[in-house]
Protein backbone atom coordinates (compact mmCIF):
# COMPACT_ATOMS: atom_id res chain seq x y z
CA UNK A 1 0.00 0.00 0.00
CA UNK A 2 2.67 2.56 0.81
CA UNK A 3 4.49 2.00 -2.55
CA UNK A 4 1.15 2.69 -4.64
CA UNK A 5 0.89 5.83 -2.48
CA UNK A 6 4.79 6.31 -3.06
CA UNK A 7 4.18 5.89 -6.87
CA UNK A 8 1.01 7.70 -6.93
CA UNK A 9 1.98 10.88 -5.00
CA UNK A 10 5.53 10.94 -7.61
CA UNK A 11 3.73 10.66 -10.70
CA UNK A 12 1.44 13.31 -9.44
CA UNK A 13 4.24 15.36 -8.92
CA UNK A 14 6.25 15.16 -12.12
CA UNK A 15 3.01 15.12 -14.51
CA UNK A 16 2.42 18.61 -12.84
CA UNK A 17 5.81 19.86 -13.05
CA UNK A 18 5.88 18.68 -16.59
CA UNK A 19 2.51 20.29 -17.49
CA UNK A 20 3.23 23.79 -15.57
CA UNK A 21 6.71 23.68 -18.18
CA UNK A 22 4.82 23.07 -21.58
CA UNK A 23 1.35 24.67 -20.64
CA UNK A 24 1.02 27.84 -22.38
CA UNK A 25 -2.13 29.35 -20.45
CA UNK A 26 -1.07 30.82 -17.67
CA UNK A 27 -4.22 29.72 -15.48
CA UNK A 28 -3.75 26.31 -16.98
CA UNK A 29 -0.04 26.49 -15.65
CA UNK A 30 -1.13 27.23 -12.28
CA UNK A 31 -3.78 24.81 -11.38
CA UNK A 32 -0.65 22.21 -12.76
CA UNK A 33 1.59 23.89 -9.95
CA UNK A 34 -1.41 22.83 -7.39
CA UNK A 35 -1.65 19.37 -8.94
CA UNK A 36 2.66 19.29 -8.40
CA UNK A 37 2.46 20.99 -5.09
CA UNK A 38 -0.39 18.34 -3.38
CA UNK A 39 1.90 15.38 -4.62
CA UNK A 40 4.59 16.85 -3.22
CA UNK A 41 2.63 17.42 0.41
CA UNK A 42 1.89 14.04 -0.08
CA UNK A 43 5.14 12.90 -0.03
CA UNK A 44 5.97 15.12 2.64
CA UNK A 45 3.25 13.18 5.10
CA UNK A 46 5.07 9.63 3.98
CA UNK A 47 8.43 10.64 4.66
CA UNK A 48 6.81 12.15 8.35
CA UNK A 49 5.19 8.82 9.00
CA UNK A 50 8.13 7.09 8.02
CA UNK A 51 10.58 9.08 10.29
CA UNK A 52 7.74 8.58 13.22
CA UNK A 53 8.12 5.02 13.10
CA UNK A 54 11.89 4.70 13.86
CA UNK A 55 13.20 5.10 17.37
CA UNK A 56 13.94 7.94 19.27
CA UNK A 57 17.47 7.67 19.05
CA UNK A 58 17.27 7.17 15.58
CA UNK A 59 15.76 10.33 14.86
CA UNK A 60 18.12 12.18 17.36
CA UNK A 61 20.91 10.77 15.26
CA UNK A 62 19.38 11.91 11.41
CA UNK A 63 18.43 15.27 12.79
CA UNK A 64 22.24 16.04 14.52
CA UNK A 65 23.65 14.54 11.54
CA UNK A 66 21.40 17.05 8.80
CA UNK A 67 22.27 19.89 11.38
CA UNK A 68 25.99 18.90 11.49
CA UNK A 69 25.65 19.04 7.47
CA UNK A 70 24.16 22.61 7.17
CA UNK A 71 27.00 24.04 9.37
CA UNK A 72 29.66 22.46 7.19
CA UNK A 73 27.33 23.53 4.11
CA UNK A 74 27.15 27.07 5.42
CA UNK A 75 31.44 27.19 6.03
CA UNK A 76 31.74 26.10 2.34
CA UNK A 77 29.61 28.54 0.89
CA UNK A 78 31.90 31.22 0.33
CA UNK A 79 34.89 29.39 -0.97
CA UNK A 80 32.76 27.15 -3.50
CA UNK A 81 30.37 30.02 -4.84
CA UNK A 82 34.14 31.92 -5.59
CA UNK A 83 35.26 28.66 -7.54
CA UNK A 84 32.57 27.98 -9.38
CA UNK A 85 32.77 31.91 -10.76
CA UNK A 86 30.29 34.80 -11.57
CA UNK A 87 28.69 33.87 -14.68
CA UNK A 88 25.24 32.72 -14.60
CA UNK A 89 25.60 29.18 -13.64
CA UNK A 90 27.89 29.98 -11.12
CA UNK A 91 26.23 30.40 -8.11
CA UNK A 92 23.99 27.36 -8.77
CA UNK A 93 26.53 25.02 -9.47
CA UNK A 94 28.01 26.26 -6.78
CA UNK A 95 25.70 25.78 -4.53
CA UNK A 96 25.24 22.22 -5.75
CA UNK A 97 28.55 21.35 -5.54
CA UNK A 98 28.70 22.95 -1.85
CA UNK A 99 25.71 20.84 -1.15
CA UNK A 100 26.66 17.17 -2.22
CA UNK A 101 30.32 17.96 -0.45
CA UNK A 102 28.57 19.17 2.57
CA UNK A 103 26.57 15.89 2.38
CA UNK A 104 29.58 13.50 1.78
CA UNK A 105 31.77 14.85 4.55
CA UNK A 106 29.00 14.40 7.09
CA UNK A 107 27.93 11.12 5.90
CA UNK A 108 31.26 9.16 7.76
CA UNK A 109 31.18 10.91 11.21
CA UNK A 110 31.66 14.27 9.74
CA UNK A 111 33.17 16.93 12.05
CA UNK A 112 32.10 14.92 14.93
CA UNK A 113 29.65 17.66 15.81
CA UNK A 114 26.73 15.75 15.33
CA UNK A 115 27.84 12.94 17.96
CA UNK A 116 28.31 16.13 20.16
CA UNK A 117 24.60 17.06 19.41
CA UNK A 118 23.07 13.22 19.77
CA UNK A 119 24.96 12.66 22.98
CA UNK A 120 23.60 16.36 24.25
CA UNK A 121 19.86 15.78 22.98
CA UNK A 122 19.53 12.21 24.41
CA UNK A 123 17.99 12.41 28.33
CA UNK A 124 20.56 11.57 31.04
CA UNK A 125 18.74 8.46 32.00
CA UNK A 126 19.47 6.43 28.62
CA UNK A 127 21.43 4.03 28.55
CA UNK A 128 21.59 3.01 25.08
CA UNK A 129 24.34 4.92 22.72
CA UNK A 130 22.34 7.17 20.96
CA UNK A 131 25.73 9.26 19.37
CA UNK A 132 26.83 5.82 17.81
CA UNK A 133 30.22 4.08 18.44
CA UNK A 134 33.18 6.81 18.99
CA UNK A 135 36.08 6.59 17.26
CA UNK A 136 38.18 9.34 19.18
CA UNK A 137 41.15 8.24 21.67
Amino acid sequence: MTNVLFYTFTLLTLVGAGLVVVNKNPVNGAMFLLLSLVGMAGLFVMLDAALRNLPQSEQVRAAAGQFEAIIVRSLLQDSMGKLMGNGPGGGMYGFLLTDVMANKLTEGGGLGLSNVLATQLTPRGRTDDVAGTNDSP
